[in-house]
């Protein structure tokens, strides 16, 4: 897959469902970022990030990301402001190596 196909811009709506860790998104842009849904996606504004597990719902236009309050405030998002959508990929973990005299 190409570089800019992996990365998004969408537009955020506040979603009415309180709590956090969970953005909404039409079908068509998981496709487009060849997601499958409850995967991870880093949703960035300026300097900051956070990460959120992401679910299709066609109800949402597919310009836009609904984000819950709490997620909102965390990365200093208002309504109607635009973020960046980039899959997560983790960087795994990393082995100490041994070495024996």
């Amino acid at each position: 897959m190409e570089e800019d196909t992996e990365k998004m811009t969408l537009k955020v709506r506040r979603s009415p469902i309180s709590g956090r860790g969970i953005g909404r998104v039409n079908l068509t842009v998981l496709e487009q970022l060849n997601l499958s849904e409850s995967k991870n996606i880093e949703v960035s504004y300026k300097s900051n990030t956070i990460i959120v597990k992401i679910v299709a719902d066609n109800l949402i236009s597919q310009d836009i990301i609904s984000l819950r309050v709490k997620d909102m405030e965390k990365i200093g998002v208002q309504q109607g402001d635009e973020v960046t959508l980039v899959p997560h990929r983790p960087i795994g973990l990393f082995r100490k190596r041994r070495w024996f005299s």
